[in-house]
């Protein structure tokens, strides 16, 4: 987070709010609590929602800033940051998902995920609406959980998907998906 203040001997001191606003110290997951910009590093999914804000002094009244929400993106979330490759770890928030990460494809990544690479692995896997998911030719997607497609679902007719779950899976979502080559 970051506050714009102008003026001579300015003073900076963030606070968050649970319950209340509590001033913060470096340490754990905060680094700058007394400068114009607080460091997150790797906040948990259990700070999903705080509130922010910062005390600005100097000459005048010391003045609150406006208040800024973290929002912490759950492991297996697809983020496109890199490029479109499914195996890009800094595509994705917590890595390449395995056969246990439950992934989510929102439609507003720069880039949508493609898996032209080695194949991919996932447990739950959620194409949200707006968003897509390709598997070009002689690749695959190796599914232990449920699939859920709002989105758009692009395969090769030589692109695999395997359900390889224990249990029953489910097939589901708004958008009806076809397979091009179902394992």
């Amino acid at each position: 987070f970051t506050v714009v203040s102008t003026g001579i001997n300015l003073s900076y001191k963030w606070q968050e709010f649970i319950s209340s606003w509590n001033d913060i110290t470096d340490g754990g997951v905060y680094g700058g609590s007394t400068l114009p910009t607080l460091t997150l590093i790797h906040p948990g999914a259990g700070m999903n929602g705080y509130k922010h804000r910062c005390i600005v002094s100097g000459c005048s009244p010391a003045s609150p800033s406006n208040e800024a929400t973290l929002s912490v993106s759950p492991p297996g979330e697809w983020n496109g940051i890199t490029s479109t490759d499914w195996n890009t770890a800094s595509n994705w928030c917590g890595g390449v998902p395995t056969s246990t990460t439950d992934v989510i494809i929102p439609s507003f990544a720069p880039n949508q995920p493609v898996i032209n690479g080695p194949d991919g692995a996932c447990h739950n896997i959620t194409i949200n609406g707006g968003a897509s998911l390709t598997i070009e030719s002689d690749y695959g997607l190796s599914v232990s959980g449920n699939w859920s497609n709002n989105g758009s679902f692009i395969s090769s007719d030589y692109g695999r998907i395997s359900f390889n779950g224990t249990v029953s899976q489910d097939i589901e979502g708004s958008t009806p998906t076809i397979f091009g080559n179902l394992d």
